[in-house]
């Protein structure tokens, strides 16, 4: 929804251009832009479809060496926004950050709410949600490899903001706090994902709120071990299994409810599929080997740099699985739908609701003065 005028008149501090992509005839408009202050360039694209109605959000972070451009490309996703009508937003690294334009997912300053490089990411996207009309229940992320592990600390800082996530070739969160911690992670993994699974549980705090997760690793990753995208799986098992109910009690465990093995369209590449239920029989967690496939997006573009078009097409059923986790109304943990209450709990429901926004109001304002 349209945020207020404070951070419309941030936007008009922005540099911009406008570019277009196709898909089928139509073109999205793509707008370039630079964050006030930390210079940080972005592109937002929006269908040609939009008409001011409210629209879902997918914010894409790139790998190392990468641009915002070369993750445009290699996951097509401005070519599914204009089929899909969703708005896509695109952050770039600055070269001066990092030297290999990584995302610095494993220094502290980057991995708390508020700071660092999550908080630029929120600036453009606070300045997105005021320039259009955005589905506050439909706001989601992605990324590949650093970009990967920024998107985990994203959904973990700022549950409140995204309905769901996806990872390609990433890592756990907090998987290193250092430099060489977080070498050591893409090597051999990191830390016990039950014990970081519970501590993103205790980072939410009262924002805590079910985060659907999507990973997608390759099985001869040799730049982020395929460990890697097993223990993202498990960390969000164990984070949405305190979620769920406020109890470590394994109502979401790493057990997969099911297995299953395919193959990718044209005699693509073999998959494996794990599926990790709610208390409700609902999906929550998925994970796919994707066999042979080394550091790449699986089913991207033709020519890119880390795609693999012979994999299963990542983009798209990241895209279904974000939209069919649209978020709902927020319930009180162990409530239930907001239907299925009785009296005494939809007084305590209210008395949440009201508190959480309270507390929502402050962390705004303390982000605002922050960046």
């Amino acid at each position: 929804m349209k945020h207020s005028i404070f951070i419309l008149l941030i936007g008009l501090l922005f540099c911009s251009g406008n570019v277009f992509a196709e898909a089928g005839g139509a073109r999205s408009q793509c707008t370039e832009a630079n964050l006030a202050g930390s210079g940080r360039y972005y592109k937002t694209c929006v269908p040609s479809g939009y008409s001011g109605t409210a629209m879902p959000l997918i914010v894409v972070l790139h790998g190392c060496s990468q641009t915002a451009a070369d993750i445009e490309f290699e996951t097509e996703m401005t070519l599914f926004a204009e089929s899909r009508n969703f708005i896509v937003l695109y952050p770039e690294q600055l070269v001066t950050e990092n030297t290999s334009s990584c995302w610095n997912w494993f220094l502290p300053e980057h991995q708390a709410r508020g700071a660092g490089e999550p908080a630029d990411i929120m600036a453009m996207m606070d300045v997105v949600r005021a320039t259009y009309n955005i589905d506050d229940r439909q706001i989601f992320i992605t990324g590949i490899s650093a970009g990967g592990a920024m998107s985990v600390i994203m959904a973990a800082l700022y549950p409140d903001v995204f309905a769901a996530m996806g990872v390609a070739a990433g890592l756990e969160f907090k998987a290193g706090e250092n430099v060489v911690e977080g070498v050591t992670a893409q090597v051999i993994g990191g830390p016990d994902p039950d014990q970081q699974g519970t501590l993103v549980y205790q980072t939410m705090g009262a924002l805590a709120q079910r985060i659907p997760v999507m990973v997608f690793h390759g099985s001869l990753d040799n730049t982020v071990n395929p460990v890697n995208g097993r223990q993202i799986a498990q960390q969000w098992t164990q984070t949405n299994d305190w979620i769920d109910d406020g109890l470590d009690n394994d109502s979401v465990d790493y057990v997969a409810d099911v297995v299953e093995n395919g193959q990718a369209e044209n005699g693509g590449r073999n998959f494996t599929r794990s599926v990790y239920y709610d208390a409700n029989g609902v999906s929550l967690v998925e994970h796919y080997v994707v066999e042979n496939m080394t550091h790449r997006w699986s089913g991207g573009a033709e020519g890119g740099t880390y795609t693999d078009p012979t994999g299963p097409k990542s983009s798209e059923l990241m895209i279904d699985f974000f939209f069919a986790n649209a978020r709902g109304v927020p319930t009180a943990v162990g409530l239930g739908s907001v239907e299925a209450v009785d009296g005494r709990a939809l007084i305590l429901f209210v008395l949440w609701s009201a508190t959480s926004l309270v507390a929502l109001h402050v962390g705004v304002s303390y982000l605002r003065r922050s960046c």
